[in-house]
């Protein structure tokens, strides 16, 4: 397999179900080497061969001792009458070495007739009835390498002020923004502090994006 500089290119699991639908996974992109505790967002794509609206997918990642594993963002869309959905799996490495990332996935389908129970009441049916299915991601192998910074990645900080002079006691608005790639799921917020000025500070808020 022929790899790129920074990521892995649409590894590729085909599954065949006795449901009336098939479903193909994708690893769209991955980092193929972060440092340890340094995040990196691992990019897996599921497409239906029908609208599958009877289907569901129920995907937790979940770490080992080699990395933390979350879901970043979701998105699920019809595409030319295929349903696809999309998911952004936020990866931090724990140990340094080559990783290797094997996630799964539970593929949830209903049937017509439980849809009607359940829509009408029959038999006091309260709830769908699922056929479950494991699906199995494509593999991933990062390298994590060493780390001995809190932060790593490339980051930058903006100080926005709302006045370049005041008089005593007159109120001053200062934002500090961090923006960046890395492990900014780690940062700890920081406290200003500054002789002779009493500070009243909101809270931080984290947009986190891949």
């Amino acid at each position: 397999m022929k790899r790129s500089l920074g990521k892995l290119i649409a590894l590729m699991i085909l599954s065949m179900s006795g449901w009336g639908a098939t479903y193909e996974w994708k690893m769209l992109e991955a980092p193929q080497s972060l440092y340890v505790q340094q995040s990196g967002v691992v990019r897996y794509e599921c497409t239906f061969s029908t609208s599958a609206a009877d289907y569901t997918i129920d995907f937790k990642p979940s770490g080992s001792e080699e990395y933390r594993a979350s879901i970043l963002t979701q998105r699920d869309q019809i595409v030319k009458g295929k349903r696809v959905q999309t998911f952004d799996v936020l990866i931090t490495p724990l140990r340094e070495g080559n990783i290797e990332i094997a996630l799964e996935a539970l593929i949830r389908h209903t049937t017509f007739a439980s849809i009607e129970n359940a829509s009408i009441g029959r038999d006091n049916v309260k709830k769908y009835d699922f056929d479950d299915e494991t699906a199995h991601l494509p593999k991933v192998l990062i390298t994590a390498k060493p780390n001995r910074a809190a932060l790593s990645g490339e980051m930058a900080l903006e100080v926005r002020i709302d006045k370049r002079s005041v008089i005593a006691h007159e109120p001053v608005h200062v934002s500090l923004f961090l923006r960046g790639r890395g492990n900014l799921d780690q940062y700890v917020p920081y406290e200003l502090n500054i002789s002779g000025v009493n500070i009243f500070a909101e809270e931080p808020m984290r947009d986190i994006s891949p």
